[in-house]
């Protein structure tokens, strides 16, 4: 890879990152886990699940404590706020993937640089005093 080729490649990992890091200076609330629908029978003898085999469908929150998967049924107004928390938190934990990347990308590209611009031999830089 040519030194020019490096630089360019170099400026756009830079500005890749700039944008990232918008990400994580937002003040968004975050909260891991996820929101999913489930369908399920509620148990009432008299009930459309029981007689008709219609089930009921509840969201649910999910999420991961001292290695157990734990969730709860979300109420109609909570669906909305856990889903927007959980967005936020893939959206950031996303964007840290990439800049780990980025950062891999760019050492790797300074290494280039430093190979292209270093010169083979030091005798006619070294002043003898």
């Amino acid at each position: 890879m040519k030194i020019s080729e490096a630089r360019l490649k170099l400026r756009n990992l830079i500005d890749e990152e700039a944008k990232l890091i918008t990400i994580f200076m937002e003040r968004k609330r975050l909260l891991r886990g996820g929101v999913y629908q489930a369908f399920s029978k509620c148990g009432k003898a008299n009930c459309v699940c029981v007689r008709e085999g219609k089930l009921h469908i509840a969201w649910r929150f999910y999420w991961t404590e001292g290695g157990k998967t734990l969730n709860r049924v979300l109420s109609k107004s909570e669906i909305v706020y856990y889903q927007r928390l959980t967005r936020n938190y893939q959206r950031f934990r996303k964007a840290r993937a990439r800049l780990v990347k980025i950062h891999k990308e760019m050492i790797e590209l300074i290494n280039i640089l430093e190979q292209g611009m270093t010169k083979e031999s030091v005798k006619g830089y070294v002043k003898r005093g």
